[in-house]
């Protein structure tokens, strides 16, 4: 059976070598600007902007500004009159200084694996060791989950890439979603905070 094209960002895998479990997300009070227009979902890569904030992550930019993978948020709605958690940021209906944001932080991604489905390229055992890029895509404001998924094409470009391939998803699971070879299958990656060049 083919893959399904249906991204979902960057999906924690594992921390250490041990379960999702074993590491736990950071809160960074007031972490996006109540006026940031721009949604972010769960499993979005989200990246440092010159003001302190937190903003969802534009292909090209250099991994030295991404600040962790996105978790959530608690928000004071303006609308509902009240504080509530939410797994993605609307990109409305907040007062000011009251966008609290959970995300896994680059200080423990170095030990963190993510999986990550890739496009209609699809990639091969040989893509083990490049670095890539991320294309943002469509967030679900159903589940709140991201669209975010790994660009084949940017593949071995630049050592400033974000994300680094480690394996291949049918490596850890032979059978089931994104397990397939070619487009649309999922890639084992770890986020590229040492900086190093693709292969």
């Amino acid at each position: 059976m083919a893959n399904t094209n249906a991204p979902f960002g960057l999906r924690p895998l594992m921390a250490g070598g041990s379960a999702p479990t074993g590491f736990a997300n950071q809160t960074r009070r007031n972490g996006i600007l109540y006026s940031n227009g721009t949604a972010i979902y769960s499993g979005d890569l989200v990246k440092f902007l010159d003001t302190g904030y937190l903003a969802q992550w534009t292909a090209t930019t250099a991994v030295s500004q991404a600040a962790g993978v996105f978790a959530g948020c608690r928000r004071f709605s303006t609308s509902q009159n009240t504080t509530y958690y939410a797994p993605y940021w609307p990109g409305t209906d907040a007062a000011s200084g009251t966008v609290d944001a959970f995300l896994t932080p680059i200080s423990q991604a170095p030990s963190m694996l993510f999986v990550i489905q890739t496009d209609s390229t699809g990639i091969t055992q040989a893509a083990i060791g490049a670095n890539a890029d991320i294309v943002v895509g469509t967030g679900n404001t159903t589940t709140g989950f991201s669209g975010s998924y790994l660009d084949t094409g940017t593949l071995n470009v630049t050592a400033t890439l974000p994300l680094r391939i480690v394996d291949l998803w049918s490596n850890y699971e032979p059978v089931g979603p994104g397990t397939q070879a070619g487009a649309y299958n999922w890639a084992v990656v770890s986020i590229n905070s040492t900086g190093q060049t693709g292969i």
